[in-house]
């Protein structure tokens, strides 16, 4: 029985190791990211708790709460953020890929 690679047809080769790109992320109702992304580093700058609504690869809707003040890399594999549910207005979102 073949293995099912859920990762084979997108721009995510592997979910492990080093990313090699880095790209600057505007949350965006309507269109998905121009690559899916292994993975988002996230600064608030904000003095007040922000949030990012996004989902995954599987096609799941996540929103993740982000202290104060804080820079914070996600190990998931995203296809969207949204800008919808994503607060905070001193926000810097990445997207990590190959």
């Amino acid at each position: 029985m073949a293995y099912w690679n859920p990762f084979k047809n997108l721009n995510v080769p592997s979910l492990t190791g080093a990313a090699t790109s880095c790209f600057l992320i505007t949350p965006d109702d309507d269109n998905e990211l121009p690559k899916a992304v292994k993975g988002l580093r996230v600064y608030n700058s904000a003095a007040t708790a922000a949030t990012i609504r996004f989902d995954t690869i599987d096609g799941d809707t996540v929103t993740l709460d982000f202290p104060a003040t804080t820079l914070v890399y996600e190990d998931i594999a995203v296809s969207k953020v949204y800008e919808t549910g994503t607060t905070a207005t001193d926000l810097t979102i990445h997207g990590l890929s190959d």
